[in-house]
C-alpha cells in the first residue's frame, strides 16, 4: 500500500485499523458506473437520526442541528476519497457552519455538493471483523486492532501474500 496523489485515506487517530487502497483503486476501476470525477467510498450510514437524549455520548441539541435526520454520511474511522472530492468538500466548507461530529459534518457538506456516496461494507468495516488471511485479501478497512503487534503481523503476513 502506497500513498497516492489521486487517493486520500481517511483514518481516525485510533491506529486500530488495516486498510488497502490500492486494491479498491483496481476494484473501482473495473466497475461500470456513472463517475461524475469525484469519489467518496466508505460504510454509510443512511438514515441515521441526531441522539436528543442528554445522556448520550452523541447528544446534539435542536439547536445545533434543528433536523429529525442526518443525511447520508460515511464513517470515519475510514474512507476514501480522490482529490476532486477534497476540492468540493473544502469549498463547502467555508460555506458551512461547523459540527461537532466530523463524519457527519462531511456527510452535510457532501449532501451539498451533491456528491455520491459510495456504499463499501464488503470490503470497508465499521466494527471489529476477526481476521481470516484470506478473507483479508480483499478487505480494504476493518476495525478492532487494538494490539499493534497483531496489526504489524497482519500487516505483513498480507503483505507477502501480495495484498499490501
Amino acid at each position: 500500500m502506497q500513498p497516492s496523489n489521486d487517493y486520500d485515506s481517511g483514518l481516525n487517530d485510533n491506529q486500530d485499523l488495516w486498510q488497502d487502497n490500492d486494491w479498491f483503486y483496481k476494484q473501482q476501476q473495473q466497475q461500470p458506473h456513472q463517475f461524475d470525477g469525484r469519489l467518496y467510498v466508505g460504510y454509510v450510514f443512511a438514515n441515521s437520526h441526531p441522539q436528543r437524549h442528554l445522556t448520550s455520548k452523541w447528544y446534539i441539541s435542536l439547536d445545533e442541528y434543528q433536523w429529525n435526520r442526518y443525511p447520508p454520511y460515511v464513517t470515519g474511522g475510514c474512507f476514501l476519497v480522490n482529490n476532486q472530492t477534497v476540492i468540493d468538500l473544502y469549498y463547502a466548507s467555508l460555506y458551512s457552519q461547523p459540527f461537532k461530529y466530523d463524519d457527519v459534518y462531511l456527510g452535510i457538506l457532501a449532501y451539498r455538493m451533491r456528491i455520491n456516496l459510495i456504499d463499501n461494507k464488503q470490503q470497508m468495516y465499521f466494527y471489529p471483523l476477526e481476521y481470516d488471511g484470506k478473507k483479508y485479501s480483499t478487505i480494504i478497512g476493518s476495525h478492532g486492532f487494538h494490539d499493534p503487534k497483531f496489526l504489524w503481523q497482519v500487516w505483513n503476513e498480507q503483505k507477502s501474500f501480495g495484498n499490501a
